[in-house]
């Protein structure tokens, strides 16, 4: 690889990173200041992100999840699950104490843009 397309695929890489953590703290920010303290239905979240991939959407709910900023539960049995394994009309997701750290700013993630 030249050093031309060195340079392309760095770039490339840093715009999907930022991306990425753009949409982290876009989800951070509507679930905690639009759709309010306590569960909310996964499908809230996804009408919020109507122009996103529903892939992009899970990908970052599930960095979110395994950097416990955000808890998901089964809506039917309220047993805490892993988001992959669901839709997100059957789930249920909020903010941790980590999550309104986060969204407060009094915790950093270099992955979740507040």
């Amino acid at each position: 690889m030249n050093k031309q397309a060195a340079h392309k695929k760095k770039i490339m890489d840093e715009i999907v990173a930022n991306d990425f953590a753009a949409l982290n703290g876009s989800i951070i920010r509507i679930m905690g200041n639009v759709l309010g303290p306590g569960w909310q239905k996964g499908s809230d979240l996804m009408m919020a992100f109507r122009d996103k991939e529903e892939s992009e959407l899970y990908f970052s709910l599930d960095y979110l999840q395994q950097c416990d900023a955000i808890a998901v539960r089964d809506a039917e049995t309220k047993e805490p699950v892993e988001i992959y394994d669901f839709e997100l009309e059957e789930i249920q997701i909020r903010l941790t104490a980590d999550g309104i750290k986060l969204l407060m700013v009094r915790k950093k993630d270099e992955l979740i843009e507040i």
